[in-house]
């Protein structure tokens, strides 16, 4: 067994999730997962979100998840309250805690999210 480089450029999964119709549309690519790397306990990858776009409430019932934003200026929002999230900064959501991210800034918001064990989001 190896280390494995990703690269993103090459081997992410994207798709869009969501629409402009109800300011929910982002990218997603998928980079870890059982498929791309043979991950058993870690699904991860990277979300991109336009000026304005946020995603839809969500939990992970049986994971916890950790984002890190890469680029640009969103609002992390719980049900404990909402915080303005910047390049640099950790996001940590514990189990089945509803969460979602809003691109607030002007440009691209760009974040990795990460986490484990590997499950299913629970849309709201």
């Amino acid at each position: 067994m190896k280390g494995i480089a990703i690269d993103p450029e090459r081997d992410g999964k994207r798709f869009n999730r969501g629409s402009l119709d109800d300011h929910t549309l982002r990218e997603i690519q998928w980079l870890i997962d059982e498929e791309r790397v043979g991950s058993k306990q870690f699904v991860g990858g990277l979300a991109t979100f336009a000026p304005g776009m946020a995603a839809p409430p969500h939990a992970h019932p049986d994971a916890e998840e950790i984002t890190i934003v890469l680029e640009g200026e969103g609002t992390f929002i719980t049900p404990g309250g909402e915080e303005v999230v910047k390049k640099g900064q950790w996001q940590f959501i514990p189990r089945g805690v509803e969460h979602t991210h809003k691109n607030t800034g002007t440009g691209p918001f760009v974040f990795i999210w990460i986490y484990s064990p590997a499950t299913q989001s629970t849309p709201r």
